[in-house]
């Protein structure tokens, strides 16, 4: 379900549509374009070896099977949230590959179902938006949704999370941690623990990330939603501000420019054509 809403400060319900899972294991199906060298398809099937690792996720080349992922240097990153049917593109650009890993594996969290992790319904218990600070037309980047996030507890270290200055128009904050204002927001190194946690959970698969591979993958223990002092929000947070002005409808979290398609994306961009590992308005340390 994929609902319209005439304003980003309201919540709306999105739920994807899961992969197939047969004999304890979802295979997804994939092409890599010819276009890419070889140090590129070497980070895009790191990417792929982490969901094997850590999941019951197994990315499978293509071999003719109806529904599957095309992955392509177009413009940009981004890709459709869940399966979609037919071939679905996932857009990874030079610039998404440049620094490893991390933007290929947030545009494949969105292949699973899984969307931006400051634009949970529950948010506001951990961040304050900006409204202010963001560009005009933007601001459905940062609308709330109930979504297959809220699996497990809110994470600020989530490769899914946007940094700080996300989408800025003033150079200042637009997602502010209320627990403690300078803990990082977001990374684009690895899949955080609660990342392979609510991937394990949507996908009910056996295998848990254990403390050896949370070692392995160099990853922090992620706090629980109880071990994080959270105080209370603002009674404005999540309200209209002055200057802002809500986008007409909803469909996707996208560049206002691109054309609409029947499937809701996921865009990892930056309107400076930056993309999430150069910033996505990152800044993380």
């Amino acid at each position: 379900l994929f609902l319209l809403l005439q304003s980003p400060f309201r919540v709306f319900s999105s739920a994807s549509p899961k992969w197939p899972k047969r004999r304890g294991t979802v295979q997804i199906p994939y092409i890599i374009s010819y276009k890419y060298d070889k140090p590129s398809v070497k980070i895009i099937k790191e990417a792929f070896a982490d969901f094997a690792r850590f999941t019951c996720i197994k990315f499978v080349p293509y071999s003719y099977q109806r529904d599957f992922i095309s992955i392509m240097p177009m413009s940009g990153c981004f890709s459709s949230v869940g399966r979609t049917g037919g071939m679905q593109v996932v857009s990874l650009a030079p610039a998404c590959l440049r620094r490893g890993k991390g933007v290929t594996l947030h545009e494949l969290m969105h292949v699973l179902g899984f969307w931006h992790e400051h634009s949970r319904a529950d948010r506001d218990k951990y961040i304050r938006i900006s409204w202010n600070e963001i560009l005009t037309g933007f601001e459905i980047n940062f609308m709330k949704s109930w979504n297959s996030n809220m699996l497990v507890d809110y994470d600020y270290s989530s490769v899914m999370h946007y940094g700080r200055y996300a989408f800025s128009m003033t150079g200042l904050p637009t997602i502010i941690p209320l627990s403690n204002p300078f803990v990082a927001l977001g990374q684009r190194r690895n899949l955080s623990s609660s990342d392979i946690a609510r991937v394990n959970k949507l996908y009910k698969c056996s295998p848990t990330l254990t403390e050896s591979g949370r070692e392995e993958l160099g990853l922090e223990p992620c706090p629980t939603e109880g071990e994080i002092k959270v105080s209370t929000p603002s009674p404005t947070a999540g309200a209209s501000s002055p200057g802002t002005k809500p986008p007409e409808t909803v469909q996707s979290a996208r560049r206002p420019s691109r054309q609409m398609t029947s499937a809701p994306t996921a865009w990892t961009e930056e309107i400076t054509g930056r993309t999430a590992m150069d910033g996505e308005g990152l800044n993380v340390p």
